[in-house]
């Protein structure tokens, strides 16, 4: 089953599908090989839309294993379309960066994959500082690829980019790739630490306390997400599942109540009238009914 986050953002008929490869690093300068991870990340949370969806991590690494490809080496282009294609994407977007010491570029193309045409290089740069400006540019020449009638310029789309310190980036990335909990812990918690407002990374070592079964900081981190961020109802879901497993069914129906004002889904209100049956029959000593945790 997939996840309720990604199941609730599953690509209608009418939905693009974009799948955004990591980068190749083409330079030798040492202590970078982080970000070729971190272009789909960007350029991934910039692009997406009702009209476009982006292809999670989770499920694009799973199109790598199936294809017996390791995600971590250097593949060739046609192996690149080729998986791009069983994924079933429409578009797919392929490319390196470098940094000489000083100047960082990176360079994309957009591969259409219906009539298999790719774009002229698009090509970005700046300090390594400015690290997610460049990526956001180049999300901005993309989507203009895509979207040859765009109205919004490249100014007001940067302006629109998170303001996120490098090191915490850095380290929300490595958190996002590391193969152990502890080192997921680790970075997710540094990236916090150095950027306090953080709420991807926030979100990233909520889940992990939650995939360990630790629901009691799961439950602290998730609250700490603001109802008005877009990560809102993802981060509710999860309270309301974590606040359940430590019996307080007082703040998991009080989850669940605000993620179905949001997203009126069928596995919302099943959770919220588990947690509501539970929250009236607290007293009987019957077996705990199931939440809904995936869904198929």
């Amino acid at each position: 089953g997939l996840s309720f986050a990604v199941a609730q953002e599953l690509p209608r008929a009418t939905v693009q599908t974009l799948v955004v490869l990591p980068f190749e690093n083409v330079s030798d300068a040492p202590g970078i090989e982080w970000i070729g991870e971190s272009f789909p990340e960007v350029i991934g949370q910039r692009l997406a839309s009702p009209s476009l969806y982006v292809v999670p991590r989770q499920d694009r690494l799973y199109a790598f294993d199936r294809a017996g490809v390791p995600a971590s080496v250097h593949l060739s282009r046609a192996t690149l379309f080729r998986i791009a294609e069983q994924m079933d994407a429409d578009y797919a977007v392929l490319g390196e960066y470098a940094f000489d010491g000083q100047t960082f570029t990176a360079r994309a193309q957009l591969l259409d994959l219906k009539p298999l045409h790719l774009s002229p290089e698009q090509v970005e740069s700046g300090p390594l500082p400015n690290l997610i400006a460049v990526q956001s540019a180049l999300a901005w020449d993309l989507l203009r690829l895509m979207q040859p009638a765009l109205l919004t310029s490249k100014q007001e789309f940067l302006a629109a980019s998170p303001t996120i310190r490098l090191d915490a980036f850095e380290n929300y990335i490595r958190g996002m790739t590391a193969s152990t909990r502890p080192l997921r812990l680790k970075h997710f918690r540094e990236a916090v630490r150095l950027n306090p407002s953080y709420t991807r990374a926030i979100l990233g070592l909520a889940r992990t306390y939650y995939q360990g079964r630790d629901y009691e900081q799961a439950a602290s981190w998730f609250a700490r997400i603001p109802k008005t961020d877009p990560l809102a109802r993802e981060a509710s879901f999860y309270l309301g599942l974590s606040a359940y497993y430590l019996d307080d069914f007082a703040r998991a129906q009080d989850a669940f109540t605000f993620l179905a004002s949001r997203l009126p889904l069928t596995e919302v209100y099943n959770n919220l009238g588990v947690v509501a049956n539970r929250n009236f029959t607290i007293s009987d000593g019957k077996d705990r009914p199931s939440c809904t945790e995936h869904t198929e």
